[in-house]
């Protein structure tokens, strides 16, 4: 049978000029293009078309790239093989509990009852096929490296008679949250003297990356079965005449060995073989390739807790505990480095935690999404500690009666929900004010709605770069001035830090007079400075990973610009980790 899929040149490949490279690789791969359109999305197709994500944080930015430009949409079929199109008709019966001769010819007869008219076919039935020299061991479907053990297989078969045309199917079996799945990669062997094939460990672990989709699913590996279907040079004839024809001339050729009508009777010859999960085989097998996007994810995740969160926390910690000796800028800074610090430290924790969970065959949900490139705070909390976000929304906010029914109800369930946010966080005055903070930003959000869309409808600033850029400033100023209140030890020292933030104007309009007082902090300014560029690294890539997973846009490059990229992240985690005063992850007090 013909499988038809949809899919989509995106708005960033259609900019540049790829549609026909990227049409170029489709129908090589063996798929026709059945329909085709070019059509510019607006923001509300776009929105109906990945409705399904609409609680994901990443929904808006899905909208918003989706609909930035022109895109290609298109049908493709493809068929499953060489013994299964919907262009060759074919009927068959079960052989099974038969037993053939292979030395002789066996007839099929057909009479029309209404004319009498017979139609008769022969053929020589396919028998005795089998493997040379099979051994199980060899073929390691596991947890193997494409370039190990499997980088590449010869498997040999013993000629059978009468036998042309082969077909090998892998039948690739596991459980998925504990239903049957399978996978089955064909190889179209074609016309083959040799009776040989090679199995390449790269394309079939390429082909489970490429149709095994990353979420949280738990999977496990089961068998492998092999089968190998063997036709007649009939059924190979038939089918080969009945292939698409190309060119000018479109008139197909007709096959057939029946006597007294058209038509076909042959043989074709189905061998299996179930490699069971043992001597070797791997239970991980299907989570290879996300195993190795496991260490990447853990090497990050090392990055921003030890390199990022940790040179953060010097400057932090020295701050905060002697507050009352600081200037307003220096006071400024400890907050900034503060917002950067336990971002570094939660989502540097999660990512570990991921990348830990990949390498053992389990996928957890992304729990940090560049939050502070958030336009707005519900925003943020879409973005930030989503784990814990959307648990305090299905089990607590939902119930309440969530958005549902009057504006003030609606204020009432939100900041409920922000308290309790503060509780969980610890019996401590600092962590309600940081959850009440927070609940009154989001009460303000909900009553100023309508007069901020009137105003920025009146100065015509709506979806502007200018307002989208003030949005993400405004919120991380209002998320840093928060984060005040968490880092605090107390609420008079919180209050303290906040009121003396401004008290000193000039130590704003100075540079001079700001690296001057700078220097009473425990690190010195290149200290400062080399953690400001770490700071920038960080966002930069997370920037960049916006617009798709970073570590998958790497694989595409060289093999020189992807280990650079490696090696500098471990260079900074073993060079510029301050080892002597790396502290706790933040997240292990609550």
């Amino acid at each position: 049978m013909n499988n038809k899929t949809f899919t989509m040149i995106k708005p960033d490949a259609t900019s540049k000029g790829y549609t026909g490279a990227i049409l170029d690789q489709i129908i090589k791969a063996g798929f026709t293009v059945k329909a085709m359109k070019w059509i510019h999305l607006s923001p509300a197709q776009a929105g109906t078309f990945y409705e399904v994500h609409k609680e994901r944080p990443f929904y808006q930015e899905l909208v918003d790239f989706m609909s930035s430009g022109p895109i290609v949409a298109a049908i493709l079929e493809k068929d499953d093989g060489l013994f299964a199109a919907d262009n060759n008709i074919i009927y068959f019966f079960n052989s099974s509990g038969l037993s053939f001769n292979n030395n002789k010819t066996y007839v099929i007869t057909i009479e029309n009852k209404q004319s009498g008219n017979l139609v008769s076919g022969e053929t020589e039935v396919i028998t005795n096929f089998s493997f040379d020299g099979f051994n199980p061991q060899q073929y390691k479907f596991g947890f193997v490296s494409p370039n190990g053990e499997f980088s590449s297989k010869t498997m040999e078969w013993a000629i059978p008679k009468n036998g042309v045309v082969y077909q090998l199917d892998f039948h690739f079996n596991y459980l998925e949250d504990g239903d049957n799945m399978s996978l089955v990669w064909s190889q179209r062997l074609a016309d083959n003297q040799d009776r040989t094939t090679k199995l390449e460990g790269v394309k079939f672990f390429n082909f489970l990356s490429n149709h095994i989709t990353d979420d949280s699913k738990v999977r496990q590996f089961l068998n492998v079965e092999l089968v190998m279907t063997v036709g007649s040079e009939d059924l190979y004839t038939y089918t080969k005449v009945n292939e698409p024809i190309t060119g000018i001339v479109q008139q197909r050729p007709q096959f057939t060995n029946i006597n007294n009508g058209i038509g076909l009777f042959s043989s074709r010859y189905t061998y299996s073989m179930v490699l069971e999960n043992e001597g070797g085989l791997s239970s991980f097998t299907i989570d290879y390739l996300k195993s190795v996007d496991g260490l990447k994810q853990i090497l990050w995740g090392l990055f921003k807790k030890v390199v990022i969160a940790d040179n953060c926390a010097i400057i932090v910690n020295d701050i905060f505990a002697n507050y009352a000796s600081y200037s307003s800028s220096t006071l400024m800074l400890g907050a900034i480095f503060f917002a950067f610090q336990i971002y570094g430290d939660f989502s540097g924790y999660s990512d570990i935690a991921i990348g830990t969970a990949r390498l053992f065959g389990f996928n957890l949900m992304q729990n940090f999404a560049f939050p502070y490139f958030s336009r707005d705070i519900a925003e943020f909390w879409r973005r930030w500690h989503i784990s814990l976000s959307t648990w305090f929304r299905d089990y607590l906010y939902i119930p309440l009666g969530g958005s549902k029914g009057s504006k003030a109800k609606k204020i009432r369930n939100t900041f409920i929900i922000f308290i309790v946010s503060g509780f969980w966080h610890g019996a401590n005055w600092t962590f309600i004010a940081w959850g009440a903070l927070h609940g009154v930003y989001l009460i303000f959000a909900i009553l100023l709605a309508k007069p901020k869309e009137y105003i920025l409808l009146q100065l015509n600033l709506k979806g502007s770069k200018i307002h989208h850029l003030y949005q993400v400033l405004f919120t991380f100023i209002l998320a840093s001035f928060a984060w005040i209140f968490f880092r605090a030890n107390n609420i008079s020292d919180a209050i303290y830090v906040i009121s003396n933030l401004f008290t000193d104007i000039s130590d704003y309009t100075s540079f001079d007079l700001m690296r001057l007082k700078l220097r009473g902090l425990g690190v010195s300014q290149n200290n400062i400075l080399i953690s400001f560029g770490l700071i920038a690294m960080m966002e930069v890539f997370n920037l960049y990973e916006r617009g798709g997973d970073v570590w998958k846009k790497l694989e595409k490059k060289s093999k020189l610009i992807r280990w650079s990229v490696y090696y500098c992240i471990l260079f900074a985690i073993l060079f510029l980790a301050p080892y002597s005063r790396v502290s706790n992850f933040i997240y292990f007090q609550f």
